[in-house]
């Protein structure tokens, strides 16, 4: 029914908020970096759990992508970049992902964001680089 329907959606909610939430209260580690592009102040929040080997990742305060553009957000690892979500997002409403921890070996070191054209797959970046943090 109807009312099945919608306390399932509800409970599904729930159960999502309840996730992110764990998230960002368990985060061991916590990295946020200014960014500024086209008169628009914003920046990348990255909370970091190690015991889910999830990150939060909040990009906030920045224009919509530039046209055939797209915010790349990638895992800095020791034998280079991974390129993980794509963020989408505009001035007044910032972009947040849930991110599992990349399969590629070795330990992931930082993170980074790119403007890259939207049809590229690149293995590493190759758009302007607009954070890049080390952990």
């Amino acid at each position: 029914s109807a009312a099945e329907a919608a306390l399932l959606r509800r409970d599904h909610q729930i159960a999502a908020l309840r996730d992110t939430l764990s998230i960002i209260r368990e985060a061991q580690h916590i990295v946020q970096q200014d960014i500024a592009m086209d008169g628009h102040k914003g920046g990348l929040v990255i909370f970091d759990d190690p015991v889910t080997h999830r990150w939060n990742v909040v990009m906030h305060g920045l224009p919509a992508a530039p046209a055939d553009s797209v915010y790349q957000f990638w895992f800095i690892k020791q034998t280079g970049m991974v390129r993980s979500v794509e963020l989408r997002c505009d001035s007044g409403h910032p972009a947040f992902a849930t991110v599992a921890m990349p399969d590629t070996p070795g330990p992931v070191m930082g993170a980074a964001l790119t403007v890259e054209p939207a049809v590229s797959r690149t293995p590493e970046p190759s758009g302007p680089m607009l954070a890049h943090v080390q952990f």
